[in-house]
């Protein structure tokens, strides 16, 4: 379970901090979507490819948010929390207990569980609904007036990739799916009528000439992984939305038909109990189908040239989530600007993150950094602060915490002298202490965090050890 507790932690921080980097992009394009959908339907589309794309970037491109980890359960000691206020700093420590250690141990698994779960579930879904399309009784449509028909649309769609055409009873027909190798299916009773051949025709081709199909494979997989996100819901919904609305206007500009033929389509499609067959085209939703008469009816459709300025001054906008790796640690400021190293002669015996513990042999946390030395070495103030609270500990031993300003504060723990009270004023390089091993521990050495704002931050970022 240790081994699943760690893979697990990591997941979990990958999924969460992702979440987290698409919020400012979101904050533009959600409104946008709301006021223009109808109006810029490809600039909608392009913005919600964006965020999707924004997803599959590394996770430390973008802002800093808090880690899922252990570290952040926060239990309050009153004395401590009252001493805070007393002094007007807005700033509680993170003292957690063993019951709140193990409570989040089990939890992970629980959660990673749930959320790999869920993403082949979602994966599951999408393979079997596109699995089930090659599993109804189709008839190729090799020649004929059908086929030319199709010829002459790719002709003017300059589609050089081959596009084949199928016919048959199939519930989800007219459909097209394959990006390298399109097909389309027509249901048989479009073949019947042989009404609204030509709209059929210009909107899947408009679908396979857009590479529409590549775009939903990308989505839909991506979307697989963030299934909990509210954002993923609203960006399938408007991304299905705005794509067929692109097509729609796409149409409509380049006259491959008139506003009123295409349009009468769509009216069909949405009133005409004959015309289901339609509906997969044109939408399975009869209030979709309205919003895109609507627009169609509405819409003074933009020139290339004016959709592009406008996404060319939106790019500003945009480029908060897609700044450079965020490596920057934020800076110390207040009572002291700069940490310097609690022992004279330092060496690492235990890092900051997952490792092995040396007394439970199960992966944990290590919140903070194992600095060796021997049982009455001196232990500095690594700046100036305020002690909040020198004490003995369960399992941290002699433990000293010092308040910094109201962002940073600090540890040092398995102190065999403890030789401040609380609320003494140290400066930096005070001796506040001495190492030892009085705590659950296997020898002598001083357990020593950094943490920044209730989060325990890797000390190494700030100190020259």
């Amino acid at each position: 379970m240790s081994l699943l507790t760690m893979i697990g932690s990591t997941w979990l921080n990958y999924l969460w901090v992702q979440s987290l980097n698409i919020l400012p992009l979101a904050l533009f394009i959600v409104p946008f979507s709301l006021m223009f959908n109808r109006k810029l339907p490809q600039i909608t589309f392009g913005l919600w490819i964006i965020l999707i794309l924004r997803l599959l970037l590394p996770a430390e491109y973008g802002i800093n948010p808090m880690i899922v980890s252990p570290n952040l359960i926060p239990t309050y000691e009153p004395e401590m929390v009252a001493f805070l206020q007393e002094v007007n700093l807005k700033y509680e420590l993170d003292i957690r207990s063993d019951r709140s250690e193990t409570l989040w141990e089990l939890a992970i698994p629980i959660l990673t569980i749930l959320t790999v779960v869920g993403t082949l579930f979602k994966l599951g879904y999408l393979i079997y609904k596109r699995r089930r399309f090659s599993q109804v009784s189709l008839t190729p449509i090799l020649e004929g007036p059908v086929h030319e028909k199709l010829d002459f649309w790719k002709q003017r769609f300059h589609i050089r990739r081959r596009v084949k055409l199928f016919s048959g009873n199939h519930p989800h027909a007219p459909h097209t799916s394959g990006s390298l190798n399109p097909r389309i299916i027509l249901h048989e009773k479009s073949l019947e009528t042989g009404h609204h051949l030509d709209s059929i025709f210009v909107h899947e081709l408009g679908h396979i000439q857009r590479w529409d199909d590549l775009f939903i494979l990308l989505s839909q997989s991506v979307m697989s992984l963030f299934f909990f996100h509210p954002l993923m819901w609203i960006a399938q919904y408007y991304l299905s939305e705005s794509r067929e609305m692109s097509v729609d206007q796409m149409v409509v500009s380049r006259k491959y038909l008139s506003r009123e033929d295409y349009g009468s389509t769509l009216i069909d499609a949405a009133v005409m109990p004959s015309s289901q067959h339609l509906a997969t085209t044109f939408s399975t939703s009869k209030n979709r189908i309205k919003k895109r008469i609507l627009a169609l009816k509405g819409t003074h459709l933009m020139q290339a040239r004016t959709a592009t300025l406008i996404l060319v001054l939106s790019l500003p906008l945009l480029g908060i989530s897609w700044i450079a790796p965020n490596n920057s640690i934020p800076q110390a400021h207040g009572i002291s600007s700069q940490f310097i190293a609690p022992l004279e002669n330092i060496r690492v015996t235990s890092g900051f993150g997952e490792r092995m513990h040396p007394l439970k042999k199960k992966v944990l946390n290590h919140g903070g950094v194992d600095l060796a030395g021997k049982t009455g070495t001196p232990v500095m103030a690594t700046a100036d602060g305020v002690v909040v609270s020198s004490k003995f500990e369960k399992g941290w031993g002699n433990t000293i915490r010092l308040v910094h300003d109201e962002a940073y504060s600090s540890v040092y723990a398995q102190l065999n002298r403890i030789l401040v009270k609380p609320n003494q004023t140290v400066k930096q390089g005070d001796i506040i202490g001495h190492v030892g091993s009085t705590g659950n521990s296997t020898g002598p050495h001083l357990h020593f965090e950094l943490r920044h704002k209730n989060q325990r931050v890797n000390p190494t970022d700030y100190i020259d050890f």
